[in-house]
C-alpha cells in the first residue's frame, strides 16, 4: 500500500517544487526589473541638501517623455508628491508572514494609491485590513509622508498624462468609489479591487492603458512599465546619521 501511494505522492512534490522555483524566479526577475529603473533614477541623483537625518537629491530630466511642468514637489523637503493621477508604492507588508513580506518587498505590494488632486492633497485608495465598510475605494487624505513602518516611497508618473487625460482617469476612479476589496489577488474580479490593481484596472478603463504586464497587478511592474517614469523615490538607509534618501525629479 505504501509503494501505491508513494509514486502519485513524489509526483505531487514534484509538481508543488517546481511551481515554487517558477513562481521564486518569476517575482525574483520582476523584482531586478524594477530595481534597474530605480538604480537608473537614483543614479542620475545630485545631492543638494542634507537636512536632519534625510539626504535629497535632485534627479535631473533627461528624457522628454520626463514631464516637470505637472507639479512634482514644491520644495526639496515636500512630502506630499506629485499630481492628479501620480501613483505611489510602497514595499511593507505590515502583517508578520513571512511569505507575504518577501512578496511585497519583492513586487511592491505593500500599498498603493492614485494621486486625486492637483496638489495630492487627498489619494484614491483601498485597504483590506480595516473592516468590510471601510474596506471599499475611497479618497483619503494624503498621509504617507508621515508613515514610518516602511522602507521606500515610491511615485511614478504616466506618460503622456495632460488635463484631459486626468479628468478620464477621476471620472473613472468616481464610478469605482465604494466597490469592495478583493482578497483573491490571483484574479481580477468585476467591481472588486486590491490596491495596486485598483490603479491599473483604472489607467485601463479610462485610457486604454496597460501600465502592468504581470499576471498580477504590481508595483514592480508599473515601476518597469514602458509606460511610466519614476518622479520620486524615498528609501531607508541607516547610514551612519543619515536614515533616508529622497531622490526627485526636477530641472
Amino acid at each position: 500500500m505504501i509503494k501505491r501511494f508513494k509514486r502519485p505522492l513524489v509526483i505531487i512534490l514534484s509538481i508543488i517544487l517546481v511551481f515554487i522555483i517558477i513562481f521564486i524566479s518569476t517575482v525574483e526577475i520582476e523584482a531586478s526589473r524594477a530595481n534597474s529603473s530605480i538604480e537608473e533614477f537614483i543614479n542620475r541623483g545630485e545631492l543638494i541638501c542634507t537636512e536632519g537625518s534625510t539626504e535629497y537629491y535632485l534627479v535631473r530630466k533627461e528624457y522628454d517623455y520626463e514631464n516637470t511642468d505637472l507639479r512634482i514637489v514644491d520644495t526639496y523637503n515636500d512630502g506630499v508628491v506629485g499630481t492628479i493621477g501620480d501613483i505611489y508604492f510602497t514595499d511593507t507588508d505590515f502583517g508578520s508572514n513571512f511569505v507575504t513580506k518577501y512578496i511585497c518587498k519583492k513586487l511592491r505590494v505593500g500599498h498603493c494609491a492614485v494621486v486625486a488632486s492637483p496638489n495630492a492633497e487627498f489619494n484614491y485608495e483601498i485597504v483590506g485590513n480595516v473592516n468590510k465598510k471601510d474596506n471599499i475605494v475611497k479618497i483619503y487624505e494624503n498621509d504617507w509622508q508621515y508613515l514610518v513602518n516602511y522602507h521606500e516611497y515610491i511615485a511614478v508618473r504616466v506618460k503622456g498624462m495632460d488635463a484631459d487625460k486626468q479628468n478620464k482617469l477621476i471620472l473613472q476612479l468616481q464610478k469605482m468609489e465604494g466597490s469592495p476589496y478583493n482578497f483573491f489577488v490571483f484574479a481580477h474580479m468585476k467591481n472588486r479591487y486590491y490596491c495596486t490593481d485598483m490603479a491599473t484596472y483604472a489607467y485601463k478603463e479610462a485610457l486604454d492603458m496597460n501600465i502592468n504586464k504581470f499576471f498580477v497587478s504590481t508595483g514592480a511592474s508599473m515601476i518597469s512599465n514602458d509606460n511610466t517614469y519614476l518622479i520620486y523615490y524615498k528609501r531607508e538607509v541607516n547610514k551612519g546619521d543619515i536614515k533616508y534618501q529622497v531622490y526627485f525629479l526636477g530641472e
